[in-house]
């Protein structure tokens, strides 16, 4: 890693690392020394890591510990003796106002304080260099929960900053475990941020929060190590790429203690430092093909971790459904989750939110409704085509439940269909979108006692007759059964399948429907699959579901 080096060699370049002629910059540089090995002396002793190492970082050992689930209490007298040293930044920042080393200093120790608004409101009076104070804004903000405002401070830094500057903290290697984000091309940069906004925004937490949060935290870990490389860590050692590698991989620690034994004889208890929890790893795992993302956020030893501050606990599940509806320049997207999605948990107020982007570019729009319970479902109305839906839900305790897809835009065809949407039957079949809602079934998790309803909508500029097909195809393991289902062969063998003629479809989305009984299948898994077909042109989409007894 050389960003922080970079930084650090930019500082001394521009004088910003305090000379011990200038009295007040050595009065805070001595002062910021002398709180880091002061506090050492003031920490909690807690136990270590018990031995366990899951990743070794040049000097640093870093385990996972999913069972600490607080943060050890500040000690009363490490907050004195950071006040004290913020009265000396503030006082040295009055004699030297342009320097870029006091006010990373100042916004570095505000932000320990857990006073991220006051630092922001100082920085109304940066006099460092200009890419620098929106930097600092930028982390200021992020640790203020502010994220879109912190995306906006950190889109111009890093407009403003020098271009070597820039490119060295577009090295992701470390943090993503993807050798394309290596940042030693310099040739390469303009791709590596192109390849990362994507993978910022495939990795959002979630669409529903204002701000991609997950690149204003990865952002503010690059400020906090080029703040850190130029002072006196709290680890007490020189600064090299291993510190700026674990800062990066996973951000700053939030509070310290020592062990409770030292890790060499003759030697001082070693430093722990312990990181907000949960933390998971939001970004995305590319597939087979180019469509075929998917996140696994509590991946063993990942690359990377963040644990967002407005979370206790987030789970992904596959019961639930998205349903997209395209409308010539805009789609409808429905979405819910099954009624069990939340398992054990007896949930009494759940904040539903349903979001949709079609690029790293756009902003997600969202809709988001208060219900009782999970099983009913929600919709949006976007421009475009969406390629990332994002279905979140919330409980009383801060504890979130996510379904999310991607999908890459379908090109233009000239015979359209929209996904399937399950729905209770009652009286006559439904032949437009309003209808079938107030009936939509959430969820893959479908009873075999009741016969169900599915719903979809196609068009086609061709004047043929359209030969359709409809069948449950049970989910096949092994190699031989997915080739079997990608060529559709295994519609012949369908335990259920229907087969008629529809005739001529209209140039504008038309909705139809069936009703299935699929009593007499057997409990377990099954893909609804519908296509469509002309004698030049083939459409096809399905459905997973799960038949209960």
């Amino acid at each position: 890693m050389i960003a922080g080096l970079l930084i650090t060699a930019w500082l001394q370049a521009a004088g910003q690392v305090p000379k011990p002629a200038e009295p007040a910059l050595k009065e805070a540089v001595l002062g910021q020394a002398r709180f880091e090995r002061g506090r050492r002396q003031l920490l909690p002793v807690t136990g270590g890591g018990g031995g366990r190492c899951d990743a070794r970082i040049g000097r640093f050992c870093y385990w996972y510990d999913d069972a600490d689930t607080a943060l050890p209490a500040e000690p009363p007298a490490v907050r004195r003796e950071r006040e004290r040293l913020l009265t000396t930044l503030e006082r040295a920042a009055d004699s030297v106002p342009a320097s870029d080393w006091l006010w990373g200093q100042r916004v570095r120790y505000l932000i320990d304080h857990e006073l991220p608004d006051s630092a922001w409101r100082e920085l109304a009076g940066c006099g460092g260099s200009p890419w620098w104070c929106l930097a600092l804004s930028g982390m200021s903000l992020h640790a203020a929960g502010r994220y879109r405002a912190a995306d906006s401070a950190f889109a111009l830094s890093l407009a403003a900053m020098p271009d070597t500057t820039r490119c060295a903290w577009n090295d992701w290697e470390a943090v993503v475990g993807d050798r394309r984000l290596r940042g030693d091309d310099p040739a390469g940069c303009d791709r590596r941020w192109a390849l990362m906004d994507t993978l910022f925004w495939l990795g959002q937490p979630l669409l529903a929060i204002d701000g991609n949060d997950l690149r204003t935290e990865l952002l503010s870990r690059r400020v906090m190590a080029a703040i850190q490389a130029a002072a006196v860590p709290p680890h007490l050692v020189s600064w090299g790429n291993d510190l700026e590698e674990l800062m990066l991989r996973y951000g700053w620690s939030r509070r310290w203690s020592l062990t409770s034994f030292p890790s060499a004889a003759m030697e001082l208890p070693s430093l722990v430092g312990h990181d907000r929890p949960p933390a998971y790893w939001f970004f995305p795992i590319r597939g087979d093909s180019a469509a075929a993302w998917r996140w696994a956020i509590d991946a063993d030893r990942p690359a990377s971790r963040y644990a967002p501050a407005y979370l206790r606990g987030l789970d992904l599940s596959d019961d639930a459904s998205i349903a997209l509806f395209p409308r010539g320049d805009s789609t409808i997207v429905v979405a819910g989750f099954g009624a069990r999605a939340w398992p054990n948990r007896g949930v009494t107020t759940v904040n539903l939110a349903l979001g949709a982007s079609s690029a790293p570019s756009h902003s997600p729009d969202v809709s988001r409704r208060t219900a009782s319970a999970l099983g009913s479902t929600l919709e949006l109305r976007v421009a475009g085509q969406p390629s990332l839906v994002s279905l979140e839900a919330e409980d009383d305790g801060h504890r979130f439940l996510r379904h999310r897809v991607y999908r890459e835009r379908r090109s233009i065809s000239p015979l359209s269909l929209s996904d399937l949407l399950l729905f209770a039957v009652d009286s006559a079949l439904p032949s437009a979108l309003d209808q079938v809602l107030p009936r939509a079934i959430a969820g893959r998790r479908i009873a075999r006692t009741r016969p169900i309803g599915v719903y979809w909508e196609w068009s086609a500029s061709v004047p043929d007759s359209i030969a359709v097909t409809i069948a449950a195809v049970p989910v096949r393991r092994g190699l031989l059964g997915r080739v079997a289902q990608g060529l559709a062969l295994s519609n012949r063998r369908a335990p259920l399948s229907l087969e008629w003629q529809a005739g001529m479809i209209p140039k504008v989305p038309e909705g139809r429907a069936v009703e299935l009984d699929l009593s007499r299948l057997a409990p377990g898994r099954y893909h609804i699959r519908l296509t469509a077909r002309t004698p030049g042109y083939q459409q096809a989409t399905e459905l997973p579901i799960e038949l209960e007894r």
